[in-house]
């Protein structure tokens, strides 16, 4: 996001250089794209599952996260579609003092994200339909997973549902 204008990033060459690289999984990928709002929860969680990690940290900006780190109320908060953990280990080196539990949720995580984070609680889950209670949460954190999620409705009566008090969406 930081080094390519969306121009270059989204062009017909640099979707060649992808498929170079990825094969049939970019074209599978376009298909999904189309058809996201139809598939079932299996045919979701299989592309997912099958898609390669691009990155290890996340697609905010440095702006955008520093932007949440201040933003964050002290006390509980999670991360809902966590990926890596990347955020959730932003604000544990830099709010350490004032958040007593840090929460990552997403339907698939890696077993590698827990090893690297030993401090944070992941849950597997699917974000229609989040594992705690209700208003749980001092902040919920939200962050490039909208445009992910098939039933947008649900998603977004489940976050409100958990959070007692900040919500933060990024689209």
């Amino acid at each position: 996001e930081e080094c390519l204008p969306p121009a270059l990033r989204d062009s017909g060459f640099m979707r060649f250089l992808f498929k170079l690289h990825w094969g049939r999984f970019i074209d599978d990928l376009e298909q999904f794209r189309a058809t996201i709002t139809h598939l079932s929860p299996e045919s979701y969680k299989d592309i997912y599952a099958r898609m390669p990690r691009l990155q290890n940290e996340t697609d905010n900006s440095r702006a955008c996260l520093a932007a949440i780190v201040e933003r964050v109320s002290a006390g509980r908060v999670c991360d809902i579609g966590c990926g890596t953990g990347f955020l959730l280990d932003q604000l544990r080196q830099k709010r350490a003092a004032d958040l007593l539990e840090l929460h990552g949720v997403d339907f698939i995580i890696e077993a590698d994200t827990r090893r690297r984070h030993p401090s944070i609680q992941f849950h597997a889950a699917q974000i229609e339909s989040l594992p705690f209670p209700d208003r749980h949460f001092d902040t919920v954190v939200y962050t490039h997973v909208l445009e992910h999620i098939l039933d947008i409705r649900s998603a977004i009566r489940e976050l409100r549902r958990v959070c007692a008090g900040g919500l933060i969406v990024v689209v």
